[in-house]
């Protein structure tokens, strides 16, 4: 014991000297001008409430009134616009030496914070404002009561033909998806953590990690877990929401911290949200999720082909897959494409309602979901910065949906991502091809469409027919698109477009080899 302790804290002051430097957030970005045109003039950029909204080109310098969330590309020019109801109209650039954006710095606190709430709210809204499919009229009856409503557990026993509800064809095949599997009907969970539990849960977590707006922090939580006592009172306490299906008003309040997507950029669009929430909160997800839901699952059945979030599957792992493919299809002579796909703001575009679905069909129970979800719906959100954490809230406005995102710093935010997308890649696999890889002998086949870690997946195709590049990039094209119609039903949007996207082919690579 000793001998580990002097290695831990050797270690500690090693990757004290190595690490860069860190600093508190003493202050940001925010640009000076408000239009900013592409430099291909495709897409024009509106600078709102600390986002960029990217509007589509319609014709010569005309451009859509609706836009989407985009970050700014780097080489954009600063325009004039005029704006009526049906489109936006720019003036004509300067050819020469046009002008380039320009940044100020807010090192005000409460300027700083001001901006920040409105930066993060509105960031937070995006789902509602480009109106993706979940915040459509026709899928409230389904995510009613946060998800737990009798229509969704109607669709998960199959006792509700989705095709009733008046969705269209796609939302319509997604939703009759999602009805369980033999193994699924079986499964179910405890709400009520023990005492041991408890005292095992708190002592795991390290005592500097941050969290609770209400400064109930860790080293309190630890201090009780040393009493039996006590940790019994309070292991029954925090069950009591998930197993009645009640809200803790304690746990609704949360502060944002934002961190730095590339070390030294503070430019307000592209900093991420990092979400600090009370501890026993967050205890008690980590212990749902580990010793519950995630071996529940690996049960029931989880897509293979996703590799984040579960336990002995890892990111080089998943790219040792992925570069076996190319090799086979380089050795085989097969042409093979890819599609690379990467999803914009993923954990925040992730509607709780909806989560609350997909675990209903893994075994937790209809309380323990709406809990849940009623909680986040209900968030009050602080914003930190190097002075303080402020005293000024935001959340959704009044008579207003709920703010999605089940949020990056939450306990459970990447296990209910392995399980959305497993069902979307367990779709995906049934509607495309993909590739197929055949032993010598010809007995064993491994056939996929994708390889996926969190977010960030592959998607592939080949040209079984005639093994040539137009069929292999005209299946390539619909198999992604049917990739990004599986994504956008569930609220999230690619981070690129599908043209921009790499495009691979091996045929004709070391032609001398043979198979």
């Amino acid at each position: 014991m000793i001998s580990v302790s002097k290695q831990k804290a050797t270690n500690k002051r090693l990757n004290g000297i190595f690490r860069p430097e860190w600093s508190s957030l003493d202050y940001i970005e925010v640009p000076n001008e408000t239009w900013f045109l592409s430099k291909d003039g495709e897409e024009l950029y509106e600078f709102n409430n600390g986002i960029f909204v990217a509007h589509q080109k319609i014709d010569e310098r005309v451009f859509e009134v609706f836009g989407v969330c985009k970050v700014l590309p780097p080489d954009s020019i600063v325009v004039n616009v005029e704006i009526n109801e049906n489109a936006i109209f720019v003036e004509e650039p300067p050819t020469l030496d046009p002008p380039k954006p320009s940044w100020r710095t807010v090192e005000d606190p409460s300027e700083m914070q001001e901006w920040l709430r409105k930066r993060n709210k509105r960031h937070l809204n995006q789902m509602y404002i480009e109106e993706r499919p979940p915040t459509k009229v026709e899928f409230q009856s389904i995510l009613s009561q946060h998800g737990t409503s009798e229509v969704a557990l109607g669709i998960l026993d199959g006792a509700i033909d989705p095709s009733t509800l008046g969705l269209d064809e796609q939302a319509t095949d997604f939703i009759k998806g999602l009805a369980k599997t033999d193994k699924e009907k079986t499964l179910s969970m405890p709400c009520e953590m023990s005492r041991k539990e408890f005292q095992a849960a708190m002592k795991a977590t390290h005592k500097d990690t941050s969290s609770s707006a209400s400064r109930l922090h860790y080293t309190l939580w630890q201090t009780i877990a040393e009493d039996d006592e006590l940790s019994a009172i309070h292991a029954t306490m925090i069950s009591l929401p998930f197993k009645h299906g009640f809200i803790c008003d304690r746990w609704k309040k949360i502060i944002d911290c934002m961190l730095e997507k590339k070390p030294g950029v503070r430019k307000i669009h592209i900093m991420r949200i990092i979400c600090l929430f009370e501890a026993d909160f967050n205890t008690l997800l980590k212990w749902m999720f580990n010793k519950f839901i995630m071996p529940n699952s690996e049960k029931s059945g989880l897509s293979p082909n996703q590799w984040g979030g579960r336990v002995n599957r890892s990111a080089p792992a998943c790219a040792m897959r992925n570069l076996l493919s190319w090799e086979y299809a380089r050795f085989t002579k097969t042409v093979q494409t890819s599609f690379l796909a990467d999803l914009q703001s993923n954990f925040d575009c992730i509607l709780p309602d909806m989560s609350s679905i997909f675990l209903l069909k893994k075994g937790v129970s209809k309380e323990a979901a709406y809990s849940r979800a009623a909680t986040m719906a209900d968030l009050s959100r602080s914003v930190r910065t190097v002075t303080d954490t402020s005293t000024e809230t935001y959340q959704h406005d009044p008579d207003k949906p709920s703010l999605p995102g089940e949020g990056q710093g939450k306990a459970d935010s990447m296990a209910i991502w392995t399980l959305i997308s497993s069902e979307l890649l367990e779709m995906h696999h049934n509607l495309c091809h993909g590739v197929e890889l055949i032993d010598v002998t010809g007995d064993i086949t491994s056939r996929r469409v994708d390889d996926a870690y969190v977010d960030d997946s592959d998607t592939y195709a080949t040209a079984p027919d005639t093994n040539t590049t137009e069929e292999a990039v005209s299946n390539l094209q619909r198999n992604s698109q049917l990739w990004v119609i599986l994504t956008t039903l569930t609220g999230q949007l690619l981070a690129k477009e599908i043209e921009n996207s790499a495009l691979q082919h091996a045929k004709g690579y070391h032609q001398s080899n043979s198979v």
